[in-house]
């Protein structure tokens, strides 16, 4: 009788930064929705895997959308209590403001679900002595479940 061991299963990440990074196609949403899975699965964040899917796949989507950007930069902070993800585009245009929770709209609804899911988020703009080059839409979710107002 022949016995195989098997491999030692990997450890959890450590909190810390981890990078994707992937070209501006349709496929990159997919890409970082499975990438952070897989992160939240390793690090026991399993209650924080929709959310984190949901949120990322939207504003990820809307560097696609909205930007002309060649690359999409998702960072991913695994803190104690909680992940923050920082998808980063080079185009200098301003985030909208979410649309009403409510709309008809199929389209236009990504970032009044960021505003729903998310802890806390924003936009942070980079640029240099002649304006802004760049920017990073980024959200914060919590380890716990929210609490409803």
């Amino acid at each position: 009788m022949t016995i195989a061991a098997l491999a030692p299963s990997a450890p959890p990440p450590e909190p810390g930064s981890y990078r994707m990074t992937g070209p501006s196609r349709p496929t990159t949403p997919r890409v970082a929705r499975e990438w952070v899975v897989l992160l939240c699965n390793l690090a026991g964040f399993t209650h924080l895997v929709d959310d984190a899917r949901l949120c990322l796949s939207e504003v990820v989507t809307n560097v696609l959308l909205h930007t002309a950007s060649p690359l999409v930069v998702v960072d991913a902070t695994l803190r104690e209590r909680d992940l923050v993800i920082c998808v980063h585009d080079s185009s200098p245009v301003r985030t909208l403001v979410p649309s009403s929770h409510f709309s008809e709209e199929e389209r236009g609804r990504g970032l009044s679900l960021l505003d729903s899911l998310a802890e806390e988020w924003g936009t942070t703009f980079y640029g240099g002595a002649f304006g802004c080059t760049s920017k990073a839409v980024w959200f914060r979710l919590h380890e716990f479940e929210r609490s409803v107002a």
